[in-house]
């Protein structure tokens, strides 16, 4: 389920992650799409380029997220399988790269997700990748906090999975840190960051 940690996968210094359209745009309203596919190898489908482009096209802050997405698109490695640019073709093309490719997919769409999961195929929802970066100190967790409330105020999240995940992931971030500086330990998520190639 995308709001449990991943299990050690591998030790690689940019992990590959398959990334879809929506993970994209909540990625950038975070402001952390650059930092992002720095610290990962992302992938993702000629489809899911076409959905940004056809999205950019509107003068709306999906349009401008979209097009943010796609000034950062050559540092991505990006795709074609050939398929038809048709409604959530971009979410089938991410299955079939994860299997082919035995990686992770990075995914806010939870239709999608349904059937990642029934698919056996690991997924996690933006917010971790949010995490990750916090708890690498590639960005300060204050900083991650307000990207958190700010992606929810922007892309309309109310109190959704997404902002409870994201929520859950930094709180226990915090009562780690908070609990290193007391000298205990227990009581938050444990965490190996090797898990997705993470810095130790």
């Amino acid at each position: 389920m995308p709001n449990e940690l991943p299990p050690l996968i591998n030790e690689q210094r940019r992990p590959e992650l398959i990334v879809d359209t929506c993970a994209l745009l909540n990625l950038e309203a975070m402001g952390i799409l650059p930092l992002a596919v720095k610290r990962f190898a992302i992938v993702t489908s000629q489809t899911v380029v076409w959905e940004l482009e056809n999205t950019a096209r509107y003068k709306d802050y999906d349009g401008y997220l979209a097009q943010r997405a796609l000034d950062w698109i050559n540092r991505m490695e990006v795709i074609n399988l050939g398929t038809p640019p048709v409604r959530d073709q971009g979410e089938r093309d991410c299955l079939q790269l994860a299997r082919e490719r035995k990686s992770i997919i990075i995914s806010d769409n939870l239709a999608a997700v349904k059937m990642f999961d029934q698919s056996g195929i690991n997924n996690h929802f933006s917010v971790f990748i949010l995490f990750v970066l916090a708890m690498e100190k590639k960005i300060p967790l204050d900083q991650a906090k307000r990207a958190l409330e700010a992606v929810r105020l922007k892309r309309r999240w109310k109190d959704n999975i997404l902002y409870q995940t994201g929520a859950k992931l930094l709180g226990s971030l915090g009562a780690l840190r908070q609990g290193e500086h007391q000298g205990e330990k227990g009581g938050v998520v444990d965490f190996d960051s090797s898990a997705l190639g993470g810095e130790k």
